[in-house]
């Protein structure tokens, strides 16, 4: 009988090998999307930094989305096995990476962190370079381009989503489940800026619901129920 200790390494085995599809396809449609802005003088600019940033993580919500959806296909009826060829898999996963990138540049900025994934921060990135050049006010030039930058992320997930070719029905409800759960991301790291800076000791329960919404949910409950509701 199998234990969870030996299920472990083949666990970490299929999310390392998902990690290295999803980050090709990060990397091509980032590329691809950075040849239509060919006319915007900072497009060579930010999306190096995002091709960078994008598939530097672990990857876990992106993975973990494809190894259910891909367990979950030979539990379900014949028909419905068609309802995500690999490359739409791969772009609901990178939809994903994509939003989780997003919300770290953010966070970033609001914690002021220097540092992620092992190299500067997104704003700090940008920040050195306008030092480099003798900009006015490089901090306030780091974190307006990372701001933007983050942006970026977000609405590149939504076209990733939009191109989904799924029943309309269906395509509204996983962008409305995807957006509530991401809202709901953004009102957690808000309670938790509230939670440091406030006078009064923050409560466990105040504590704990910041973790669940901030982290716990998104990383989990996001991409099993987008893989259960695809598949």
């Amino acid at each position: 009988m199998l234990t969870t200790q030996d299920n472990a390494p083949n666990f970490l085995q299929q999310l390392q090998r998902q990690k290295q599809q999803l980050s090709q396809f990060l990397l091509n449609f980032l590329e691809q999307e950075e040849q239509k802005l060919q006319d915007q003088l900072l497009a060579p600019a930010v999306f190096s930094k995002l091709k960078s940033f994008v598939v530097s993580g672990k990857m876990a919500r992106g993975g973990l989305f494809l190894l259910t959806y891909q367990q979950l296909l030979p539990l379900l009826p014949q028909a419905s096995k068609a309802a995500l060829e690999p490359e739409q898999q791969l772009a609901v996963a990178a939809a994903l990476e994509l939003t989780h990138s997003g919300l770290l540049i953010h966070d970033d900025i609001i914690d002021r962190d220097q540092l992620r994934r092992g190299q500067p921060s997104i704003w700090q990135q940008f920040r050195t370079e306008a030092e480099a050049e003798s900009y006015a006010q490089p901090l306030l030039y780091g974190q307006s381009l990372a701001i933007c930058s983050a942006n970026i992320c977000f609405y590149l997930a939504q076209q990733l989503l939009d191109n989904l070719t799924i029943a309309a029905e269906l395509k509204k409800e996983v962008k409305s489940f995807f957006n509530q759960e991401i809202i709901r991301v953004n009102l957690a790291e808000m309670l938790d800026v509230k939670l440091a800076l406030q006078n009064n000791q923050a409560q466990q329960a105040e504590i704990l619901a910041m973790y669940r919404y901030k982290t716990g949910r998104y990383t989990f409950a996001l991409p099993l129920i987008l893989a259960g509701s695809l598949a």
